[in-house]
């Protein structure tokens, strides 16, 4: 019902564990990277641990729903099963036909054992992955180690992932299973987010949802973080009801005392710290009633009204739109990840909104955005301050647009309509279109962002303005350069061969900590393909062994490029 009030095309705060709209906090991509570095080494099992809600079955969703087809998964939901219950269960979900009437473990093993060997012919990978784990009864857990004695003469044939509550780790130490613990490689506890991450889980879900504004203030995001003690679940769950109160109410905001509100429904006690009377608190009754009566008022209009997309009358400059990889959701592959260079690599990220933008320093007095607008004088200066930025004149080459220039001087160019989330997290400046108070077009150029201000050019001048004067102006429309790889390919994928590739290679062993190759392949193989998928996890990118503009763009920031200029230079500097 509050979908079409707030602007959303889906629930931000749905409590099924949906990949689309996984938030990668420190915690979460670190855990992450343990189970990718279980999918590729030759080892037995990897534990995952965590409170409940804290987000270890998303994680395993993450990880099952875009695997590559060489890799063969049995997620097993079930975990109260006998020893022959489970081996079972693992062939249905292998695909592996068994006599239904067989009562024999033997029958069942042979059967995962002869399908094993049959993939790992073809250099396919098998995993089992078990979630809630910490009800595997000791009998099954010792069935479980011993189908990890399926191997050939130097391979283990099957990968085994164990996800459960902190009670599984006790469950591990116990004698018996003495030999199963000794051979878990790779062990992760996930914990709850922090105060920090709390607000940009929430600002993330909601983006992903289809909001662009600020629809929980900041004092609502840090009373949530402590009533929910930065488990996701219990986030959601106040989250979703905040905004059926804040809908009921005909509020666009969310304020702390509505998500107390929203806590006690939820949470059944009063909010800790809450001073709200009873004459000021909704009780559960009223605002189930209340919601009724207003969905049955505004029900048809609801139906009925359609979004409409801003008009562009004209373009920022004549130039055929690039086309760059989606980034609408985490598509994690399972390939080997060096935990040590992932921990290095996290300080260089930039997803906005998981990123903590700089605070900005004390400046004079800002001058409102509109005001600048009227008194500008010179639009196309906006694409000239641009060349400046990466320390090119335009006026060096010639061309009809923008983007034919920067070709010349060997750099991409994207020219794109999309929402302020994706512009950032491109982390490159960029020139923007936007529409004044009497609908006429400008064009400026946005260099840096620093807290909730952003600093722009126009006529030449730099600029500190509040990014919601921003947001409220932009028609969505961006041009921005980035660095093209050697022999100018915009896209390296299987097949390509060249300088291009050679260069990739080398710039990934970097980052993922690999012993370099010398010379580097100068062939986009399987090995290559992999090493990217690795590194498009680790930044939040579609997991596809593609380089196109947005993971070469991304490689570039996590390298600290020299001469590349981002929206967020302080973080930059500070990953080196």
């Amino acid at each position: 019902m509050y979908l079409e009030h707030f602007g959303l095309n889906k629930k931000p705060f749905s409590t099924t564990p949906d990949p689309r709209f996984l938030y990668l906090s420190d915690k979460h991509r670190e855990g992450l990277a343990h189970l990718l570095f279980g999918t590729r080494v030759d080892s037995s099992f990897v534990l995952l641990t965590g409170e409940i809600g804290t987000g270890k079955t998303t994680l395993c969703r993450t990880l099952v729903d875009k695997h590559p087809d060489y890799f063969h998964v049995a997620l097993i939901l079930n975990p109260l099963q006998t020893p022959f219950e489970l081996l079972a269960s693992i062939c249905d979900e292998f695909g592996i036909t068994y006599k239904q009437d067989t009562q024999s473990r033997k029958v069942l093993v042979d059967g995962i054992n002869k399908f094993l060997l049959q993939k790992h012919s073809k250099h396919h990978r098998c995993i089992v992955i078990i979630d809630e784990a910490q009800n595997l009864s000791s009998e099954t857990l010792e069935q479980v180690r011993l189908l990890t004695n399926l191997e050939t003469g130097d391979h283990k044939l099957l990968k085994i992932m164990l996800i459960g509550q902190p009670e599984l780790k006790s469950l591990l130490e116990r004698p018996e299973l003495k030999q199963l613990n000794q051979r878990i490689t790779a062990r992760y506890h996930l914990m709850p987010l922090s105060e920090q991450e709390t607000a940009a889980y929430i600002s993330h879900r909601m983006n992903k949802a289809g909001s662009n504004t600020d629809i929980f203030s900041r004092s609502a995001a840090k009373k949530l973080y402590k009533l929910a003690n930065g488990v996701p679940r219990v986030i959601n769950l106040i989250a979703e009801r905040a905004l059926l109160g804040a809908y009921a109410l005909n509020r666009r905001t969310i304020d702390k005392k509505l998500i107390s509100r929203a806590a006690k429904e939820v949470l059944g006690q009063p909010a800790k710290n809450s001073r709200l009377t009873l004459k000021n608190t909704l009780t559960a009754t009223s605002f189930i009633l209340g919601l009724l009566a207003i969905s049955l008022v505004i029900g048809n209009m609801y139906l009925s009204k359609k979004h409409q997309q801003p008009v562009v009358a004209e373009r920022i400059t004549p130039a055929k739109k690039t086309t760059v990889e989606n980034n609408t959701e985490i598509s994690p592959p399972s390939t080997e990840i060096n935990l040590t260079a992932v921990k290095q690599a996290e300080a260089a990220t930039m997803q906005p909104p998981e990123v903590k933008i700089p605070a900005a320093p004390s400046q004079k007095k800002q001058v409102e955005l509109q005001t600048l607008l009227s008194q500008q004088m010179n639009q196309p200066d906006a694409i000239d301050s641009l060349f400046t930025r990466w320390g090119i004149s335009s006026s060096s080459f010639s061309g009809d647009s923008a983007c034919e220039k920067a070709a010349q001087a060997k750099l991409g160019c994207i020219y794109n309509k999309g929402n302020f989330n994706d512009l950032v997290s491109y982390d490159r400046p960029a020139v923007l279109e936007l529409t004044d108070k009497d609908n006429k077009r400008h064009q400026i150029l946005l260099t840096a962002l620093k807290d909730k201000q952003a600093e722009v050019i126009i006529d030449g001048q730099q600029q500190t303005i509040k990014v919601q004067e921003l947001l409220q102006t932009w028609n969505g429309d961006y041009l921005m350069f980035w660095k093209l790889p050697p022999n100018g390919a915009q896209t390296v994928q299987p097949g390509s061969d060249g300088k291009s590739v050679a260069w990739l290679n080398a710039n990934l062993d970097t980052l993922l900590g690999n012993s370099p190759e010398n010379p580097a392949p100068r062939y986009f193989g399987e090995d290559l393909k992999e090493k990217l998928i690795s590194f498009q996890v680790m930044a939040g990118l579609e997991a596809d062994g593609i380089a196109g503009p947005r993971t070469l763009i991304k490689l570039a920031t996590f390298l600290a490029e020299a001469n590349t200029p981002t929206l967020i230079p302080s973080q930059l500097s500070g990953a080196q």
